[in-house]
């Protein structure tokens, strides 16, 4: 090796660079709106009657959804966020939907305890979260798509940031599929609560500020180097 420290240089700056999300979409619904003006002041989405952002939170009323149809992911993604409701009760659920998988849980339902539960390819019926998700109270839920189909999903509660259920579903199908919101289904009276919505590709490689250091300091010592050879 005609030059080891240049090598040595390059070696450390390559273990340095990582993978990161890149955000590709992030609404954090800072405009209050009416039904009225949502459309103008949210032209991202698509949505039902009965949507709404009251003290920066958006409200979905029975049967809503509000989708972003311009900002599907592709290969492995991230979903975010924060989501709950008024009432408790197991006639109606709050979803987040990722292309033909309805993703559902139940705030305040106890018999079994959230009722979380996918529907569509390759989900399944109401499981136990292993607590009850509080009423009035946004929880954090996290879905990890790997590009291939498998989906890691977990909810924090947002009063006890101990309670955090874990599941996971597979559906190649659902790759590149469309988000959305939603709330769902025979409850006229409950509002859905939804905030802090992001969408990360996961797959974008970045380096490090210490890698860049790294590159002009290698570069550097190489300059020296060819200056030196040909003198």
């Amino acid at each position: 090796m005609k030059n080891p420290k240049l090598f040595f240089l390059v070696i450390v700056m390559i273990s340095s660079i990582s993978c990161h999300a890149a955000v590709i979409f992030s609404e954090t619904f800072d405009t209050d709106s009416t039904s009225a003006n949502m459309a103008s002041n949210y032209s991202n989405f698509t949505f039902t009657s009965g949507t709404s952002v009251v003290g920066g939170v958006l409200n979905l009323n029975v049967n809503t959804q509000f989708a972003t149809p311009d900002f599907v992911p592709t290969g492995a993604f991230r979903v975010s966020v924060d989501v709950g409701a008024n009432e408790g009760g197991g006639n109606y659920n709050v979803a987040l939907v990722i292309g033909n998988n309805n993703l559902v849980f139940h705030p305040g339902f106890v018999p079994t305890p959230g009722a979380f539960r996918v529907e569509g390819p390759g989900g399944f019926n109401n499981i136990s979260m292993g607590f009850v998700p509080p009423i009035n109270a946004l929880h954090h839920m996290v879905v990890e798509a790997d590009g291939t189909g498998q989906f890691d999903i977990s909810i924090t509660d947002a009063n006890n940031s101990n309670n955090v259920f874990n599941t996971s579903f597979f559906n190649a199908s659902a790759v590149d599929g469309a988000i959305s919101l939603r709330l769902c289904c025979s409850n006229t009276t409950v509002t859905g609560f939804f905030d802090n919505f992001i969408i990360e590709n996961d797959d974008v490689v970045i380096p490090e500020p210490n890698s860049l250091w790294l590159v002009l300091l290698a570069l550097f010592t190489l300059r020296k180097k060819l200056v030196f050879l040909s003198s």
